[in-house]
């Protein structure tokens, strides 16, 4: 955005038990990432880690960090063969080449993607195929796929949240309405051994079981019964939504349960990490992945923590090549890094603003800066002293002329919490038309302003 943008921002007041909408804020002076491919060398090493975020894609190797797609939300990645990495973003299909990515098509695309063993590509989400939500690719040809010929009718084009195929050739899709397979004859709906048939991730183990990722745990299939694990198989209270599955080499299990942290299972045995009890950096898990040095890579939405079984290391925005801390899925090549890339020194900038109610400044206001907040939906609360959470939290209060700075911020996305000074807690809602907070972006050495927020009453 320019930075003389003005841009009219909702702000929410965050009670001590709920939000309340109060009035709207002027803010300004908004600013962007930006976009591009980094340089690239002649040929890059086998050893690689590709990483999708919300803001680019990123490929790991023993060369350092290199990134493509900046300032692009990247759905989802899958691996062809040696050098073909297909890519889904908002924009386009396309695939990398070596060198480059190639867009293979801009009318189809999708959330998620898997490949068969005949290279073809196999979408799904609301772009696949419009008005289907599931689509063929091969050779260039497509297919799409209308589930009502099948028999199975109320599953949106937005519904869908996973497809992968298995040894057999069968293609599995999860859906907010249930499980669906193919087996290259017809479309069946089938009934998950649970009272909500939500289904959120895939996964195929060694022994080629299917496991489903659902709101009430996880459940396998292993081609004639099913076997379910709940919350309190978990040790777990709440409502235990699995949304990542990854498999390491000892044959252990690791689930990704978001605000929860990640739970490794191995066949008898449940444990749990989280940030109270290990280095992972957020428990709000997006994307697992194991490579054959015994690592497991865990992608949140404040950066990727890896863990070796003993030590942990988290990357970021500020101290790695890391185009966004969002990140949503991790795809490890047949060869691991032999080592983890270093981390870098941690790149800083500042965030400025100034707090106003009715035109005038507020004095004396607290001012937070924090990597996400909690209690961002009406009606719902925080827990603790302040709404802030993640790794990253910093605190000042206004001046006689209601302004604040904030120094030596590491870069990244942050969000501001205001408690003015009768103790109500406010914070800015993006334009999304759902209730998300407002992200703002420090760059390394600049100085980001967010120009006036007007709390009003």
């Amino acid at each position: 955005m320019a930075a003389e943008e003005t841009k009219v921002k909702k702000v929410i007041a965050l009670g001590l038990a709920i939000l309340v909408v109060l009035s709207v804020a002027a803010c300004e002076g908004r600013t962007t990432t930006k976009s591009g491919t980094s340089e690239l060398p002649d040929e890059l090493p086998s050893e690689r880690v590709w990483i999708s975020t919300r803001d680019g894609l990123n490929v790991v190797s023993s060369d350092g960090w290199h990134s493509f797609y900046q300032d692009t939300t990247v759905f989802d990645i899958a691996l062809e063969a040696r050098d073909k990495l297909w890519v889904v973003t908002r924009e386009n299909l396309a695939y990398f080449d070596g060198r480059k990515f190639v867009v293979s098509s801009e009318s189809h695309k999708a959330d998620e993607i898997d490949i068969d063993a005949r290279g073809r590509l196999w979408l799904a989400g609301i772009w696949a195929s419009p008005g289907y939500g599931v689509g063929l690719y091969d050779d260039g040809e497509w297919t799409a796929f209308a589930f009502s010929k099948y028999g199975i009718e109320g599953i949106g084009a937005g519904s869908f949240r996973d497809i992968q195929l298995d040894d057999d050739g069968n293609v599995w899709v999860a859906t907010f309405e249930g499980l669906v397979m193919y087996d290259q004859r017809e479309w069946k709906m089938l009934t998950l051994p649970i009272s909500n048939q939500v289904a959120y991730c895939l996964a195929i183990d060694d022994m080629g079981r299917l496991w489903v990722g659902h709101r009430d745990g996880v459940s396998i299939f292993d081609g004639a019964s099913w076997t379910t694990w709940t919350s309190s198989d978990m040790a777990l209270t709440g409502i235990v939504t699995v949304e990542s599955i990854a498999f390491d080499g000892r044959g252990s299990a690791w689930l990704g349960i978001p605000h929860k942290g990640v739970l490794t299972f191995d066949g008898e045995n449940w444990e749990r990490y989280n940030t109270s009890n290990s280095g992972l950096v957020s428990n709000l898990i997006q994307a697992i992945a194991c490579d054959d040095q015994g690592r497991v890579w865990i992608g949140t939405a404040c950066g990727i923590s890896v863990f070796d079984g003993a030590e942990w290391t988290t990357y970021n925005m500020s101290n790695s090549g890391l185009v966004s801390d969002d990140v949503t899925k991790i795809l490890i090549e047949k060869s691991s890094l032999a080592s983890l890339p270093p981390l870098q020194k941690i790149k800083v900038g500042e965030l400025t603003g100034v707090i106003k109610r009715d035109d005038k400044a507020i004095v004396g206001a607290r001012v937070m800066l924090c990597t996400s907040v909690t209690g961002t939906i009406p009606g719902i609360g925080f827990g603790g002293e302040t709404p802030c959470e993640g790794p990253v939290q910093m605190e000042t209060f206004t001046s006689e002329y209601g302004d604040f700075r904030f120094e030596n911020v590491p870069i990244g996305k942050y969000v501001l919490a205001v408690q003015d000074t009768e103790g109500k807690w406010f914070t800015i809602m993006a334009k999304t038309g759902v209730p998300v907070a407002e992200k703002f972006i420090v760059e390394e050495g600049k100085i980001t302003s967010i120009g006036v927020l007007n709390l009003g009453e």
